[in-house]
């Protein structure tokens, strides 16, 4: 239900200004009695026909209520109820159909055309306080949600542009890796941090963390300020992966946390070592073939007070390998009738990529095609690491 704004009036007469009701009846011995019933709690203001109730209404106040005849000569209330709705500063006043038609066609049609409820002839004035009582509550009810969502709404925009530049951080230009990151909101649960240790190994950093939104951004600026201070100090990735792990373990809720892949890439690019916290299988692409160097053993990061020690897969890198790690948000998405994507479907897909020449965002429309237009669920982040040769 939608209605006008009550401008914080209150739904019974005060010293506060009160609610304006109109009347529209061309029986004057209706709109006698219904002045009778309202006038005391409320402002009304009657008129006889639908037309001189929307000539008032081009300039003068709206009101929060319409009580309105069905039968009525030149203009019905169905009519009058028609023009209201298709203007766009009375289609959200809420209006009771006065009637003495009891057949349900026309009352479907009342319902139909936007009306709220009805009142039915001869009028009952306890019956009418009630109806009346009810729908400016009911106005005032959603009146205050509308504001609590806009309130929120704001306040959504104020965190998301915080979260937004405390993410922010100087782009290291890593030439052999290429990026795909596709977030379903403004903010994302996925992070991927790039940064160099003083002997020159390279630290990558691919994070997932559980829900998206700003729940799951909360984690990216505290993952950041670990990742890059304790990478610049030249500190292995196990430690790194250590005080992530408690950090996030103390500091967040239980039902928040992270699965990470860590990579350590040689200063050549001829070695990579993987570490991997409950995300997908990595995987390899050398001469056409797949290979999968990685495969998860240990639980999600800030789930545990100690960070098990899964220990580092290193990984030789050959000319012209393709290395790939990636969310899980790729190879979960769904197909109308429920299948997932899978890696299987995921290496596909690459090596036709690899073979075409394209960018990584060439799977976007496959992914798409595969939801059949979907709207997808999960923030979707594909790392690819090349070696010199590719």
């Amino acid at each position: 239900m939608t209605c006008r704004s009550l401008h914080n009036q209150p739904v019974m007469g005060s010293m506060e200004t009160k609610s304006k009701i109109v009347i529209i009846d061309d029986a004057p011995e209706n709109l006698h009695i219904l002045l009778e019933v309202l006038g005391e709690g409320y402002s009304v203001v009657p008129f006889k026909s639908g037309k001189k109730a929307l000539e008032s209404m081009e300039n003068g106040a709206l009101p929060d209520l319409i009580l309105l005849d069905v039968m009525m000569p030149d203009m019905d209330g169905f009519e009058t109820c028609r023009r209201l709705k298709e203007r766009s500063d009375t289609s959200n006043i809420p209006i009771i159909f006065i009637t003495a038609l009891n057949d349900p066609i026309s009352e479907a049609r009342a319902l139909s055309m936007g009306g709220v409820d009805f009142i039915s002839k001869p009028i009952n004035p306890i019956a009418v306080k009630a109806r009346v009582k009810t729908h400016l509550s009911l106005c005032r009810a959603y009146r205050d949600l509308a504001a609590s969502l806009e309130k929120l709404s704001w306040e959504r925009e104020i965190i998301e542009e915080i979260l937004l530049t405390m993410r922010q951080h100087p782009l290291l230009r890593a030439p052999y890796l290429r990026t795909l990151f596709t977030p379903v909101e403004r903010t994302s649960g996925d992070i991927v941090l790039l940064e160099q240790r003083p002997d020159g190994y390279l630290h990558v950093l691919l994070g997932d963390c559980t829900g998206h939104g700003i729940p799951a951004a909360i984690l990216g600026p505290m993952v950041m300020d670990i990742f890059f201070a304790m990478t610049r100090k030249g500190l292995p990735p196990q430690e790194i992966l250590d005080e992530i792990n408690r950090k996030l373990y103390e500091r967040v809720p239980p039902n928040v946390f992270m699965a990470a892949y860590f990579l350590e890439v040689s200063p050549a690019q001829e070695r990579v070592r993987l570490w991997n916290y409950a995300m997908p299988e990595a995987c390899l692409l050398r001469r056409g073939q797949w290979l999968f160097p990685s495969h998860s053993t240990a639980t999600f990061l800030g789930v545990q007070p100690h960070v098990v020690n899964v220990g580092s897969q290193a990984t030789p890198l050959l000319p012209s390998d393709r290395l790939y790690v990636f969310s899980d948000g790729i190879v979960e998405t769904q197909s109308p009738h429920g299948e997932v994507f899978d890696s299987e479907r995921l290496r596909k897909t690459l090596g036709e990529i690899v073979r075409e020449g394209e960018t990584l965002e060439a799977l976007l429309p496959v992914l798409n095609r595969y939801r059949e237009k979907g709207a997808s669920d999960d923030d979707i982040t594909l790392l690819e690491l090349r070696t010199p040769g590719n």
